[in-house]
């Protein structure tokens, strides 16, 4: 073979060499540019239900923005939508009346500062105030000044109430002023805010009551004494002259409409 063919030879072996580089540096990259699935749930239109579905990461975001899809265990943008880890719909239950310590002192509730005292809740989800709700049982002020922004878990400042939730039996008075229930051992428990006080009571045996008399009555009162179907884990006896003001150390909510 002559110089030239031995040339030529060796700069086709090279040639093979690199293309055959580039190929497998080519592939390398399509691999490492491969990013994991990621589950989503898709609504199904036939269907009318959401089903969670595997895409390419590299597809999130399309799916997202442009087929409506969520993330197993979120809510929709705006709310209006919450599904489970196997994106089932939540259906929200419905609080009807609730009593809780404005932590913010903005006068509404909010779950993710807020310590929830009690609620009577739509336990049945049939949107009616009746046998088979459930008044459920949070934290209670030992003081008129609870805790700090937010509250600490460990704020000496707050009793727990047990058990957490008891089932109505009765209803007395389901108004957007004042919700009274009865349970099976013949307790009461009831919200109230009519004409510029606020009342609640965990129960009468014995009676636990907090009262926010802010126009012209004359104390606001924490009272809740040991025992009894919503059972603190202390008690207390305090009361003060009513200042004028809707104090924050408790306020009650009724969601009916009038």
């Amino acid at each position: 073979m002559n110089l030239v063919g031995q040339r030529r030879k060796r700069t086709s072996v090279w040639l093979c060499a690199a293309f055959a580089g580039v190929c497998i540096l080519g592939t390398g990259q399509v691999e490492a540019a491969k990013m994991p699935k990621v589950e989503l749930c898709h609504f199904d239109a036939d269907e009318g239900v959401f089903k969670k579905i595997s895409v390419s990461g590299n597809a999130v975001q399309n799916h997202l923005a442009n087929h409506g899809d969520i993330f197993p265990a979120s809510s929709n943008g705006a709310g209006t939508i919450t599904l489970d880890a196997e994106c089932n719909e939540v259906i929200a239950r419905n609080v009807f009346s609730r009593a809780y310590i404005d932590t913010d002192r903005d006068g509404t509730y909010d779950p993710q500062v807020d310590v929830e005292i009690s609620e009577l809740v739509d336990t049945n989800m049939d949107g009616v105030i009746n046998a088979g709700d459930t008044v459920e049982f949070g934290q209670y002020p030992k003081t008129f000044d609870p805790c700090s922004l937010p509250p600490d878990a460990d704020c000496p400042d707050l009793g727990n109430l047990t058990p957490t939730s008891v089932v109505v039996t009765n209803v007395f008075s389901a108004t957007p002023n004042s919700v009274i229930v009865q349970s099976a051992s013949g307790s009461l428990f009831n919200w109230e805010n009519p004409g510029g006080l606020e009342i609640v009571r965990l129960g009468t045996i014995p009676e636990q009551i907090l009262f926010d008399s802010f126009l012209d009555q004359p104390n606001d009162a924490i009272t809740i004494p040991l025992g009894g179907e919503a059972d603190p884990s202390d008690a207390v006896d305090i009361t003060r002259p009513g200042n004028g003001a809707n104090d924050y150390f408790f306020n009650v909510e009724i969601n009916l409409a009038p």
